[in-house]
């Protein structure tokens, strides 16, 4: 029984919407980086013995909540677009004669939600699809072709925002009506360090996404003349 043909299928569209959401979650950020400064600047300023009204402190609290949960959703919205992305642009590699990539598509999303592994499962999936997305590389020696820092400073980017926010929540669970201001900083400090890293990783997400599509295109079109 004849196999199916196997056909590239673009992904623009696709990296089109996680490029979109990836902007947006930069945006999300760095608005909860301003609230997590100026809330450190509050606590601060009770823990020096500086009268702070409880009308200032409250707004702030609000604001950092509402945008707390705006921000998991956009988080949510993104990791759909992205993981769709991911898919397509793994299932193009044997269309574009690469038969031994290291994962089928399916796993290469599914390793994403997998404890532990996903911290470097998918990475090395997106090293396969860096490198087998290469114009320059051959069915038998891709594994061979250059990889750019940029791939690296994404994956480290993300994986520290992670590290950062499950700090900054584990200190949150400690907070209570008795918690010293010091604590209250603490948690702030560690809320602006895992935004900042959220606003360059998405950064560095963008132009992965932008650099991958350009180079599976550029090797769509090759393949297609041999």
């Amino acid at each position: 029984m004849a196999g199916h043909a196997v056909v590239f299928r673009p992904a623009e569209e696709r990296a089109r919407a996680a490029t979109l959401f990836l902007w947006v979650s930069i945006v999300s950020s760095t608005l909860l980086t301003g609230v997590a400064v100026w809330d450190f600047y509050l606590w601060g300023s009770v823990g020096t013995g500086i009268d702070v009204w409880l009308e200032d402190i409250l707004p702030t609290d609000r604001i950092s909540l509402l945008l707390g949960r705006l921000d998991f959703a956009i988080f949510l919205g993104t990791a759909i677009a992205f993981l769709l992305w991911f898919h397509r642009v793994a299932a193009n590699l044997l269309a574009l004669g690469i038969a031994d990539a290291r994962l089928s598509p399916g796993w290469a999303v599914a390793w994403w939600f997998v404890p532990v592994m996903s911290f470097f499962r998918p990475y090395q999936v997106a090293l396969d699809i860096w490198q087998a997305s290469d114009p320059a590389a051959t069915a038998a020696y891709w594994r061979m072709r250059p990889v750019t820092p940029l791939l690296n400073r994404w994956w480290g980017y993300f994986v520290a925002s992670i590290v950062v926010e499950w700090m900054a929540f584990c200190t949150w669970t400690r907070i209570d009506d008795e918690t010293e201001a010091f604590l209250h900083q603490g948690v702030s400090l560690l809320d602006g360090a895992a935004a900042v890293l959220k606003v360059v990783g998405a950064w560095l997400a963008i132009r992965v996404v932008a650099e991958i599509q350009r180079r599976q295109n550029d090797r769509a079109r090759l393949v297609a003349f041999t």
